[in-house]
């Protein structure tokens, strides 16, 4: 942790503790990731995490062919998703059952219309769908309701300042939550901004009401400026910059981890603030330009980082990589103990940088069987995976299925039966569990 951000997460840490142990003397204050990698185990169990799963087969039929999934979101009786393609990016609304029902957003120039989504949230008391539109270009959150009527559209930045949410495509740009918009980007310093916050906090009318940023970053200003002062290609290979921070939100909160990741805030809704919530001890950390600069080395790797988070009643994941491997930490809440389920990749030479290929590991499906399970998309209360058609049949033995010893036989046998009517280029069959309370 920086020296200059020592004494003020300490005050912080200090008031935090008087408060939250006489609200919730569960919540500890430190997760020891180093060690605690070094408690491997062969699985991690979606039952110590979530109470039931919904088995649900999208129709399929040409104005809902689906080709990639980049967020999904449920509401009590709807299913939404965002289809990508080369061509487009649509939002689609599908009932409970996977029954196609319309489309609520699509492509194109006129006021109802969308360039791209960048992230989309639901209102369900309002039966509202709010779609983050072009960040980066035209800065738009235009509402709709579910039947696709366009209501309105805010601008949470003027057309053409940076608001980019990421450079993966893994929709942290924006989210609806509680009745306000959440837009997460990295920091825009390769533009010469020095509008610097990485998290904003907007109400319905799109008033800020707050803005956060990693405080990390302030003791590195005068290099960052000088870093991105060079020219062309070396100004991309040397440009410091952070991705976006990483959002999980739980029954009614919302958690915030940045970049450098050794803190898990979460935002007070009352005070519009965020408080230090969990201190992560990885062990040694490089320097600051090795953290944030865009061409890697490889001594980069040799260090722990948090690249997301899944909180639940009784535990935190906390997906970390290190070396070649990706690391699934299952941090118990009451005591602290940690389990470690670890999966290998690869590092790869990538466009003038380096980066490490390998996906989070995934849980072993003990509610109804068949593949592993790690969610495409989160709400406050579920966790919503997408499998593809063909990789169902290509990987699921339909006969040993049938045999599985799992906690709920209804559902294990309801997904035999899809299965047994699944063609390889039907749209995808969701998975959605419900988390415990």
């Amino acid at each position: 942790m920086n020296r200059c951000l020592l004494p003020i997460l300490s005050i912080l840490l200090l008031a935090s503790c008087n408060q939250e142990t006489k609200k919730a003397k569960h919540i500890m204050f430190e997760i020891n990731v180093e060690e605690g990698i070094k408690n491997k185990v062969d699985k991690l169990l979606l039952s110590d995490a979530a109470m039931d799963i919904d088995i649900i087969p999208l129709e399929t039929n040409d104005s809902c062919f689906i080709q990639k999934i980049r967020k999904m979101d449920i509401g009590e009786n709807d299913l939404f998703i965002n289809n990508v393609s080369v061509a487009y990016s649509r939002l689609f609304r599908f009932d409970k059952s996977g029954k196609f029902k319309n489309i609520v957003s699509r492509e194109g120039d006129g006021p109802m219309h969308i360039m791209s989504i960048d992230g989309f949230g639901i209102d369900e008391k309002n039966q509202l769908v709010h779609v983050a539109n072009a960040f980066g270009f035209q800065n738009e959150i235009k509402t709709y309701k579910y039947d696709g009527t366009w209501t309105n559209t805010i601008h949470p930045a003027h057309p053409g300042e940076a608001l980019f949410g990421t450079f993966n495509w893994d929709q942290r740009g924006y989210n609806y939550f509680n009745g306000k918009h959440v837009i997460r980007r990295f920091l825009p310093l390769q533009d010469g901004s020095k509008d610097n916050w990485q998290i904003g906090i907007l109400d319905i009318y799109g008033k800020v009401l707050a803005h956060f940023y990693d405080p990390n970053i302030l003791c590195y200003q005068k290099e960052i400026d000088n870093n991105n002062s060079r020219h062309s290609i070396d100004k991309i290979r040397y440009a410091w910059g952070t991705d976006s921070p990483v959002q999980n939100r739980y029954f009614n909160h919302i958690n915030f981890m940045f970049e450098a990741n050794d803190t898990i805030y979460r935002y007070n809704e009352k005070n519009n603030t965020l408080k230090p919530r969990y201190i992560m001890h990885c062990g040694k950390r490089p320097d600051a330009e090795s953290i944030y600069k865009i061409g890697k080395n490889s001594d980069y790797f040799k260090y722990i980082f948090a690249f997301d988070l899944l909180e639940t009643k009784d535990y935190l994941y906390i997906d970390v990589e290190k070396d070649l491997s990706a690391f699934l930490l299952r941090v118990d809440k009451q005591c602290g103990d940690i389990l470690s389920l670890e999966l290998e990749g690869e590092i790869i030479e990538g466009f003038m940088t380096k980066y490490r290929k390998v996906d989070a590991p995934h849980f072993t499906n003990d509610l109804c069987g068949g593949l592993p399970f790690y969610p495409t998309s989160t709400t406050d209360r579920q966790w919503i995976c997408a499998y593809n058609a063909f990789d169902l049949l290509e990987q699921v033995d339909i006969d040993e299925l049938k045999q599985s010893e799992v906690l709920l036989p209804e559902k294990r046998n309801q997904l035999v039966r899809i299965l047994e009517n699944l063609k390889e280029d039907d749209n995808p069959v969701i998975m959605v569990a419900t988390l415990k309370h």
